[in-house]
């Protein structure tokens, strides 16, 4: 991965970290959608459904793009497997982009953001993003105060259902991962379980 060198861009737009890709934020990749979702991500998102083995779900939905500060943040526990996997994908799919307003992620500092979440808010803005992906219920919280579009992982695992990735019974099986073994033991996780257990009681029944 390169340094991230300034920007020769005008005002909105990101300069992207890396060389892989063309930088654009228009894919061809996207539950049958030619242009995905843009999705910025926090780290603990990343690092969690790598954990959980599903980091393999975001580009099936979506373009991720993620901030330096959330990289340096991966690369923190860099002698980890998880955090080895999200490295790797920043050479093929997950884009890394420097942020230009530096003001504004020090604004978002200040209303209680963490560095890595203050800097994904900041590059949402920037690239007008269409979600920004977090799993700390205060931050998703403080940023819809805000007028972002907070999404957590439960989300995501809707929308590959929704999208025909997973069946009722992988999404039960993707939501009993992480709170089965304690990698994100939320509200909104066991919602999504209890409604996986529902749709695949009424696929069952209709069989």
């Amino acid at each position: 991965m390169e340094n991230p060198q300034p920007s020769q861009r005008g005002a909105g737009s990101p300069n992207r970290q890396g060389s892989a890709g063309s930088g654009s934020l228009a894919g061809s990749f996207s539950c049958g959608s030619a242009v995905p979702k843009i999705v910025v991500s926090d780290a603990s998102p990343l690092i969690q459904i790598t954990l959980a083995g599903y980091l393999w779900l975001l580009p099936k939905l979506y373009e991720v793009i993620i901030p330096v500060a959330v990289l340096d943040e991966v690369r923190f526990y860099e002698s980890l497997p998880d955090a080895v996997e999200i490295v790797t994908a920043t050479r093929t799919w997950l884009k890394v982009y420097r942020v230009e307003r530096a003001e504004r992620v020090q604004t978002f500092r200040s209303i209680g953001l963490g560095r890595g979440e203050a800097e994904a808010l900041a590059l949402y803005e920037e690239t007008e993003a269409q979600a920004l992906l977090l799993t700390d219920e205060d931050a998703m919280r403080k940023v819809a105060s805000l007028k972002a579009n907070p999404i957590n992982l439960a989300d995501v695992g809707r929308e590959a259902y929704r999208g025909g990735i997973l069946t009722a019974r992988e999404l039960f099986e993707y939501a009993n991962t992480f709170l089965e073994q304690g990698i994100l033991l939320t509200r909104y996780m066991e919602d999504l379980r209890e409604e996986a257990r529902k749709w695949l009681s009424k696929q069952m029944s209709k069989t």
